[in-house]
C-alpha cells in the first residue's frame, strides 16, 4: 500500500539554507527570484520515515509558500543505484493548487540508474517552455513519487528549484 511521507526537515542543520516552512517567507525573499536546493539521500529517507520506500510512495521534498511561481526544477542524480528506480516529481492528487494533481508535472520518469540531470524546462506538465511553470496560490509541497515496484534505496538526488515570490 502506498504511503505519503512528509520528508521536509525544518530543524536539521543539514538544511539550514532552506527556509523550510511554507507559512513563513523571510522579508528578503518578498517579490524576488530565489533558489531552493535540497539533497535527498534515498537510504537516509527510508531510515527517517521508518519504512522501506515502495511503488507509489510519495516523499514531500520541497515546501512552496503561497503566491509563489515555480519557474523551473532541476534534479541531478549524484549517486546512482544498481536497481531500477524511476521517480516522478510534481504535486500529488490531493494538492489544493489543482483539481487533479500532476505527479509528473516537473519531472516525468527520472531514473536513478545513471548520473544525469533532468529538468522541467521542456516538460509538458509545468515546463516553462510548455506552460510557463506552476503558480502556487496556496502553500503546498513538491513531491517525489516512486514508480518502480522493486528497488533498493541507495541513490542520491540534488533538487534545485527556481521560484519567485508573487505576494
Amino acid at each position: 500500500m502506498a504511503t505519503t511521507y512528509n520528508y521536509i526537515d525544518r530543524t536539521s542543520a543539514d538544511y539550514a539554507d532552506y527556509f523550510g516552512d511554507a507559512t513563513y517567507k523571510p522579508a528578503y525573499l518578498k517579490n524576488r527570484l530565489y533558489v531552493v536546493q535540497r539533497t535527498i539521500n534515498l537510504a537516509t529517507a527510508a531510515t527517517d520515515v521508518g519504512a522501506d520506500l515502495v511503488q507509489n510512495d510519495v516523499l514531500k521534498v520541497i515546501d512552496v509558500p503561497a503566491n509563489t511561481w515555480v519557474i523551473a526544477l532541476f534534479a541531478r542524480v549524484t549517486t546512482t543505484q544498481s536497481t531500477l528506480t524511476d521517480v516522478d516529481i510534481g504535486i500529488d492528487v490531493t494538492s489544493p493548487n489543482t483539481n487533479t494533481g500532476d505527479v509528473d508535472g516537473f519531472i516525468d520518469g527520472m531514473s536513478f540508474a545513471s548520473a544525469a540531470t533532468s529538468t522541467s524546462i521542456a516538460n509538458a506538465g509545468f515546463g516553462i517552455g510548455a506552460t510557463g511553470g506552476k503558480y502556487f496560490i496556496v502553500a503546498d509541497t513538491i513531491d517525489m513519487l516512486f514508480i518502480d515496484s522493486t528497488f533498493t534505496c541507495t541513490g542520491v538526488v540534488e533538487i534545485t528549484v527556481l521560484m519567485m515570490d508573487c505576494s
